[in-house]
């Protein structure tokens, strides 16, 4: 897992060959004035704008992917994230490949990561998850989800 401010996005290029793809999408492209919806940038990388009330915190749910890794970059508003390394997750679900998921039970010992415009977040398919929680700041997000073929 990474969380960081999307100025330093370009210092993870490394980590995975798509992340690159979407640091140099965004070099091109001011994503923050796009409608919300799907962006396919490739067959590997797409990005979808989302706007959308927060979540209640004790009613989300945890997730991982096999298939892709998430970037959650909030463009306004302001949400936590939760974080576990998924070795210490109790699966309540098989591994669904439509939706490329694995739901957990929860777990309280979670690693919250408060997010304000500008940040991002980064989950690897090791880091279950819970996304746009609430931090009952905010009524109104906006955020980009990236997808990346791992």
């Amino acid at each position: 897992m990474i969380f960081d401010h999307i100025s330093n996005l370009y210092r993870y290029a490394d980590a995975c060959r798509n992340i690159k793809k979407f640091v140099d999408y965004l070099a091109e492209h001011d994503v923050t004035r796009y409608d919300p919806g799907r962006y396919d940038i490739d067959e590997d990388v797409y990005f979808t704008v989302k706007e959308y009330t927060p979540k209640d915190p004790e009613k989300a749910g945890w997730e991982t992917h096999k298939e892709h890794i998430d970037i959650q970059y909030l463009l306004s508003g302001s949400e936590q994230s939760a974080y576990m390394p998924a070795y210490l997750m109790e699966p309540i679900s098989d591994y669904d490949p439509v939706k490329d998921k694995i739901s957990y039970r929860h777990n309280p010992d979670q690693t919250l990561l408060q997010a304000k415009p500008g940040m991002f977040a980064i989950f690897f398919p090791h880091d279950a998850h819970r996304s746009s929680l609430s931090d009952g700041t905010s009524n109104r997000n906006r955020k980009i989800v990236v997808k990346l073929k791992v």
